[in-house]
């Protein structure tokens, strides 16, 4: 690879977000909710036992919660997508770009050796960090709109919603029209 391409020498841990605020498995969806925003972050990991058991993130909430009509009192575990992705410290930066679009994730949790959460890795953070090569193939891989697999509870919401076009033109901008 040529150099525009790699980002040599720069490590996860050294560019992740150490200690990331995180969510018991058994605590509510709203408990969650407040975590998220008291944080001013996106996703938090869930755990269960001291381990990561899954990701929950504010689209989650919208997603599943709000539009799936789901009580707020309900175990965040209920929601969180499980079988996630994780990468190591020890990985470049590299590895992390590649796993987030090969996932089309925009975080991924940083996992050692011995299973124990050490923090998070986002997609701004390659962006900082990155060449411009590498940020735009991850952010493309990332947000290819329709394309991958939907988890159970995603297809199930979506095929139980009615399907509706989204506002197009210079009205859905603001409500403004050109004159």
């Amino acid at each position: 690879m040529d150099e525009a391409r790699t980002t040599p020498g720069k490590l996860v841990r050294n560019v992740m977000s150490p200690s990331p605020v995180t969510v018991g498995s058994d605590a509510t969806v709203r408990d969650a909710a407040r975590l998220l925003a008291d944080g001013d972050v996106g996703a938090l990991p869930v755990m269960s036992g001291g381990k990561l058991a899954g990701i929950v993130t504010d689209r989650d909430l919208v997603v599943r919660v709000l539009a799936g009509n789901l009580d707020l009192s309900a175990p965040i575990g209920e929601i969180a997508t499980t079988g996630i992705c994780s990468v190591s410290p020890d990985a470049s930066l590299d590895e992390a770009a590649r796993l987030l679009g090969e996932a089309r994730v925009r975080r991924l949790p940083v996992v050692d050796a011995d299973g124990g959460l050490v923090g998070i890795i986002a997609q701004a953070d390659v962006a900082r960090n990155a060449g411009h090569e590498l940020t735009g193939q991850a952010v493309a891989q990332i947000s290819v709109p329709g394309v991958g697999p939907l988890d159970d509870r995603d297809r199930a919401l979506a095929d139980s919603q009615p399907a509706s076009d989204p506002p197009s033109g210079p009205a859905a901008v603001g409500g403004l029209r050109e004159s």
